[in-house]
């Protein structure tokens, strides 16, 4: 199976002044697009690091991979 067809876009958002950070992530493969739940971070590093663990896991190259920071 190539990569071709799948994707990825990760939303960090921070979660008020010292309170970490949320992960949204939704996976899109052969034209489905699918939620995972959300996770909290302590950093805005942390958060990142899940992301690319999350795409690791589901076989999506990092060039497959949108982030959005807000």
């Amino acid at each position: 199976m190539g990569n071709n067809r799948q994707s990825m876009r990760a939303i960090i958002t921070r979660i008020g002044l010292d309170n970490g950070y949320t992960l949204t992530v939704s996976l899109s493969k052969n034209g489905r697009t699918s939620m995972m739940p959300d996770r909290l971070a302590d950093t805005v590093q942390d958060a990142r690091r899940m992301v690319g663990e999350v795409a690791a896991d589901n076989d999506i190259p990092w060039t497959r991979v949108e982030v959005v920071y807000r």
